[in-house]
């Protein structure tokens, strides 16, 4: 099934142009899918490092670009469909006419009506997957993509008039949209990816996009509790109508009492009870819910769909996620947790954690601060690895720190001796405050290789 409207869009932006499809994985294979229904074969190109990702279609007589040259490519077409993976670095050598974009930034600009865009450094997924459930439990119809669920494009063939679409949008997804979605949100800003942004600045000025490119009309909720946002929204005010939500003032439009989410519609004010949220333990989770809330009563929601959702939503894998008790031990698997606030936020969850795991590839992300709240807190033992674990355990021995903490060069290491060192009883959380890229492809292979070590016999070991 395809989207008349939709596939006309494309043909009218690749009318008398080429189009190369740089990175062939998820996203790019659901690129190529969508445009070889409507353009010529000969107006295609993808460019990939990896050779055996794109076997098939040389041998289908694609014109692909491979290996390390790959992207000399980007000298021979006028428009490059950027996988969100891909960072704007690697485009320095692109045609000076050449246009950057994305599926993001086409179905955007395209949908912009039906979309709900959700971003921030911390709680995407879970804000985005509740704000899908709230609004099909509220009798209305919606789809999950971006970041998490389908790619953008695979929706299109769904968007009926009435039916929302809604976008958990990283920071890399951010950088190529020029319109943005018709009602957004952006949930915190935290040091992360400086690996791929020349500065904190400019990944904060990334997630801003959300608002910036929003038109006049749209709807954007910030948090009026960040400092950083507050700055942001001092030198950009975007043209939108902002809403500002906190957990702190009730004078905000959106704003929580205890455990009741509190939102300011056009009916008057609207409770809804947030006590019975198994699936969402935390203060964090209580600032996504009202988010969400917030969201789905300003796309049409119900109070009923709401509450229904807080009451019965399970939780994500590698998301504060209860293993169990394995071997006599409450194990936690947070390797979501990229950057040290969603480690702290973990901590303060959990309250009584007797291990932490921490660690993994080093992105230059100031640890100061996540060191001075582990020396107040006090945990037992702490065990690290990669550089960004390494570079932990110097700071904390450089500030005095008491206790045991240790560091191994491999991940599996310091799983084998932080379960070996907790006591029967104990509760052992991974919550890494560091992204996984320095032994595996994504947070999630990394969370399940925990769980898999966990249950390992060999993991008995220290």
């Amino acid at each position: 099934m395809s989207h008349k409207g939709f596939d006309q869009y494309l043909r009218d932006t690749a009318e008398g142009k080429s189009i190369l499809i740089l990175g062939y994985g998820r996203e790019g294979t659901s690129s190529l899918q969508q445009l070889e229904r409507i353009l010529p074969k000969e107006q295609l190109g993808i460019a990939d490092l990896n050779p055996s990702a794109t076997y098939t279609l040389v041998q289908s007589g694609y014109n692909v670009f491979t290996g390390p040259s790959y992207l000399e490519a980007l000298q021979m077409y006028d428009i490059i469909l950027r996988s969100p993976g891909i960072p704007p670095s690697l485009l320095k050598n692109k045609r000076k006419d050449a246009i950057i974009t994305s599926q993001s930034a086409l179905f955007l600009a395209y949908f912009h009506d039906q979309v709900i865009g959700i971003t921030g450094t911390k709680g995407k997924s879970t804000t985005a997957t509740l704000t899908n459930m709230m609004l099909n439990n509220s009798g209305l119809k919606s789809f999950l993509a971006g970041n998490i669920g389908l790619p953008p494009f695979e929706l299109a063939d769904k968007m009926e008039d009435g039916v929302w679409a809604v976008l958990e949008m990283s920071a890399h997804q951010l950088e190529d949209i020029t319109r943005g979605p018709r009602l957004a949100s952006l949930l915190n800003l935290y040091e992360e990816h400086l690996d791929h942004f020349r500065s904190t600045q400019a990944y904060f000025a990334a997630k801003w996009r959300i608002f910036i490119s929003q038109k006049a009309g749209d709807t954007g909720l910030y948090p009026l509790d960040s400092a950083p946002v507050q700055a942001l929204i001092r030198e950009h005010l975007p043209p939108s109508g902002m809403l500002g939500y906190s957990s702190e003032s009730v004078m905000a439009p959106f704003y929580l009492e205890d455990e009741t989410i509190c939102l300011q519609t056009d009916q008057g004010l609207l409770k809804v009870d947030a006590g019975d949220r198994p699936g969402l333990p935390g203060k964090h989770n209580l600032l996504n819910s009202l988010v969400a809330s917030a969201l789905v009563s300003l796309a049409g929601g119900n109070a009923a769909g709401i509450q229904a959702t807080l009451k019965n939503y399970k939780g994500l894998p590698h998301r504060m996620q209860y293993l169990g008790l394995i071997d006599g031990i409450h194990c936690y698997n947070d390797a979501i947790a990229t950057a040290p606030e969603a480690t702290i936020a973990a901590i303060e969850t959990l309250s009584d954690v007797t291990t932490l795991i921490l660690g993994g590839m080093d992105r230059c992300i100031d640890y100061d601060p996540l060191v001075t709240y582990l020396i107040q807190k006090r945990i037992p033992c702490i065990c690290t690895s990669g550089p960004a674990g390494k570079r932990i355990v110097q700071l904390l021995r450089d500030a005095g720190a008491t206790g045991m903490f240790y560091y191994d060069t491999h991940f599996s290491d310091a799983v084998q001796k932080a379960k070996g060192l907790t006591p029967h009883s104990g509760t052992l959380l991974f919550s890494p405050s560091a992204s996984s890229y320095d032994e595996f492809k994504d947070f999630a292979e990394k969370g399940r290789f925990f769980e898999h070590l966990l249950r390992s016999p060999s993991s008995h070991a220290v």
